[in-house]
Parts: C-alpha cells; structure tokens; sequence
C-alpha cells in the first residue's frame, strides 16, 4: 500500500495541531512549523521519486474499491508541484521566525499556515473532485484568517472583496460538482475521464464546465476576475504574500490543468477554448501594464502575479504535451523565483517602514549579497538568459511556435520585455539612487538563508533546465494522454 501519499497530511496536521495545542508559546510553535516543513520537503522528495521510478502511485483510502471512496493519486505533475510547494513553504517558515511581528503569530499564524499548505496538498493529491472542493475550502479559509490577521482597518477593507469573490467561486464550484453528480452519480476523476472521454457531452455536463471554468478563472485570478488580488496581497506582510503567490492562484492553475485535461478537455469544445485563450493573453497584459502603473514595491510585485498566471494558462489553450510540460515548468519557477523576491520586499519593508519606491534608496551601497540576490530573481521573472525564467518562456514560446500562435508568442515576448522594465524600475529606486538618509538593513541569518535557498532553487532549474525538462515532459505527456491515470485508478475496475 501506498501509504507515503498520506505523510504530507499527517505532517502538517500535526504542525497545525501542536501550534493549537501549544497556542501561548510562539517558539515551540515555530519549532514545530520548522521541523514539519523540512519532514515535508523530505515526504515530497519521497513521493516524486517513487512517481519517476514506478510511475502513477495511488492510494484508495480505508481500502475502499474505485472509484466508491476517497482516492489519492500522485503523478508526476501533481509530485513535482509538491515539492515546489515543501521547498517554498521551508523557506517561507523559516523566514517567518524574524520577519512575521509577535501579534500575528500570538493569533495563529503558525496554525493557519499550516493549514493553508495541508489544503495545497489536498489539490495536489486527491483523485476526486468532491474532495477537491473540499482542499479549496481549507486553503481559503486558512487564507481569510491570516489575512485578517492583523486587524488593521486596510487589512480588514482589503479582505471584504477577496472574500466575496472566493465565495462566489467557491459556489460555483459547488453548483458544477453538484450537476456533475447528478448527471453521472460519481466524482471519482478518473472514472468522470473514462466515462466522457469516448461520449457527447449533454448540456448538464457542459454547463458544469462552465460553472467550473468561471471557478477556476476566479481562484487562478484570469482576466477579468482578477481585482481581489492586487490590494488583498499587498496588504499583508512580505511572509504572507509569498505564501499566497505561492499557492492560491497556483492550486487554481492546477486546478484547471487536471480537469480541462482530464475530464472536460478543452480541446474538445472550441468555444470555450477561444475564450480561455482570449483570457489568458488578456491576462498577461494586463497584469504587466497594471505593475508598471505602481509606484508600491509590495504592489508591483502583486500584481505581477497575474501577468505570470496568464502565461500558465496561455499554456494550456495549447494543449500539446511540450505546452503542459512547459506550463508546469512555469509554475514551479515562479512559485520559487516570485516567493524569493517578496520575502526581499519583506526584508527592504522592515528596514525602512516604508514600501514606496520614492522613499527608498541606496541599498546597493549598504548590501551586495542582499543587492545581487534581488537582480538574480528580478532578472529570472524578466525571463534574461541563462537565468530560470527565460527557459520557463523558452519552453512556453516553443511550444507557441509549433502550433504558429503568432499572436500568443508576440505577446508573452512583449509581456516579458515589459516585465523587465518594471523590474528595472525597482533597481532603479530601490539599489542605484541615492539617499541621504540611510538605514542599517535588518537582515537576519533565517532571512538571509531563506533567500538564498530559493535562489539556489532557481539556479539549479536554470543550469540543469535540459535534464530537468525531460522530467517535466513526462509530466506533459502524463496529463495530454490520460490512459495511464486512469488506469492507475481504476484498474481492474475500468
């Protein structure tokens, strides 16, 4: 039995629990997140080489038959974003211990992080769309909670749309499962793909889609249902932020990547195709026109995220085994490269209280190291080779190219020589100009490891990105031709 699937849930319920449990001492609290979050990092290395080297792993939980009960399945797109996620999630927890103030931790912060990513690993791992919901529904809450936190009347105003907005999807969702069922009595993923993929869909199961689509479209923050996230991000610390860029819109890229793959390919209804294309290249400009409107470092880097969600999604209107490969790749460098500079932005915010662009200044005289980090991430988001980003775009245009999609690969380049003009305005501001009054930067030993993990991260993906994308290829090809994942499931049940 495949019992490892289930280490990640015990591991950061646990973390979650004793948090709870030991709620007035903040030290034992970030000493379990601490130790947790590395057993997570090992559990997912655990996963992804048990995936690379037996193929899909599945666990039907209380030995119930497929596709009647709770199901788990790991391959190797949902093992790779695991890890991406565990690694993050290490550098966010140990960033935390000098950056995150006393009175959010003293409220749960350590609780509800937990929780957040113990609702990550739910989206990654469950092999049934009921319980997909249900993931959603502990990473939202989780995220409402830490983002009220602080209880200050812009964190409070802020959370009103965010939360509007979730709960509308959230409904959605719910109004999509509920059509599904009706009409086909199970949610077992892959029993939904072997059912449909050889039928017509009727109109129910093509309104489920639809309720889905706008579900999704609005978690992953696609154009035009993206307006929640720019101020709710921005609102909270560096910390925070990094984890929600982290996971939030990246569960609903996913989200869209198992469903419109495996239960209602997109390909298969043009319509809703075109639109999603529409979308996604609206999304990427739109989102790189919004950051260069900010004068806010905590703002730009916000709003990028959207301008990087609509690549993902770019790469999946693809749909080929190189664009779903190519889109993973995607993810999990900017899981990595944007959490990096938000824990720097976290770091700049501390010292000088201040996230303006026009009070900032001189910190390439104060501090190169730090300096030289923030280029390397900076430059990686801008997609400059050799750097991670540029063979993430790489990828994405390729694959662009094959399928002559001049408009799309016209835009992601345009999209990303933007991106560095942003880019090139917070080195401008922030390290090169002048100030008269400067301040000791307050860089801490965790922070300063944090950062540095993660830009390891992001080298290592960019000098092994050959190697490492035969790996991500397999993970294209596993969601384009979904046989094996099927099979995987169901077995003998098929």
């Amino acid at each position: 039995m495949n019992y490892f699937l289930i280490f990640p849930y015990v591991e950061l319920l646990l973390a979650a629990s004793l948090s709870l449990v030991f709620f007035k001492n903040i030290r034992l609290q970030s000493i379990f997140s601490f130790v947790f979050s590395s057993l997570f990092v090992f559990s997912s290395a655990l996963i992804l080489f048990k995936v690379k080297n037996e193929g899909i792993q599945v666990l039907q939980v209380a030995s119930w038959p497929s596709p009647y009960g709770i199901t788990l399945v790991a391959d190797l797109a949902s093992a790779l974003l695991l890890l991406a996620t565990s690694i993050v999630y290490w550098a966010i927890n140990l960033y935390s211990v000098s950056y995150i103030d006393e009175e959010r931790k003293s409220k749960g912060y350590y609780i509800f992080a937990n929780l957040i990513v113990l609702g990550a690993v739910g989206v990654f791992l469950t092999g049934d769309i009921f319980n997909l919901y249900v993931s959603f529904e502990i990473l939202l809450l989780s995220s409402f909670a830490l983002l009220t936190l602080g209880r200050s009347p812009e964190e409070i105003r802020q959370a009103i749309p965010y939360v509007s907005m979730n709960l509308v999807s959230s409904l959605a969702f719910l109004i999509g499962i509920g059509l599904i069922y009706g009409h086909t009595g199970n949610l077992n993923m892959a029993y939904l793909s072997s059912l449909l993929r050889n039928s017509e869909w009727t109109y129910g199961m093509r309104t489920a889609s639809v309720f889905l689509f706008f579900a999704f479209a609005m978690k992953s923050a696609m154009f035009p249902l993206f307006f929640w996230l720019p101020r709710s991000y921005a609102a909270v610390p560096a910390g925070i932020t990094a984890l929600f860029s982290c996971l939030l819109t990246k569960v609903g890229v996913y989200s869209f990547l198992r469903v419109f793959t495996l239960i209602f390919p997109i390909v298969r209804d043009p319509y809703l195709q075109g639109i999603f294309y529409y979308c996604a290249l609206l999304t990427m400009l739109i989102g790189v026109l919004g950051a260069l409107a900010q004068s806010s470092l905590k703002r730009i880097l916000s709003v990028h995220i959207m301008s990087q969600v609509g690549y993902m999604l770019w790469g999946l209107c693809l749909f080929s085994p190189l664009a779903l490969a190519a889109t993973i790749f995607f993810m999990i460098h900017n899981m990595i490269v944007k959490a990096n500079l938000l824990l720097i932005s976290g770091v700049i915010e501390k010292s000088e209280e201040t996230r303006e662009l026009l009070s900032l200044g001189s910190f390439f005289k104060q501090q190169k190291l730090f300096s030289f980090l923030f280029f390397l991430s900076a430059l990686s988001l801008s997609g400059l080779p050799p750097l991670s980003g540029f063979f993430a775009k790489l990828f994405l245009l390729r694959a662009g190219v094959e399928f002559e999609d001049w408009l799309g690969v016209g835009m992601a380049a345009s999209v990303s020589l933007m991106t560095l003009v942003s880019m090139n305005k917070i080195w401008n501001e922030i390290f090169l100009k002048e100030k008269e009054q400067v301040l000791s930067l307050k860089l801490s030993k965790a922070g300063l490891i944090s950062i540095v993990v993660l830009s390891l991260s992001s080298l290592v993906f960019a000098f092994y990105s050959g190697p490492i994308f035969k790996i991500f290829l397999k993970a294209g090809e596993s969601l384009f031709y979904t046989n094996d994942y099927v099979t995987a499931v169901l077995g003998e049940n098929l």
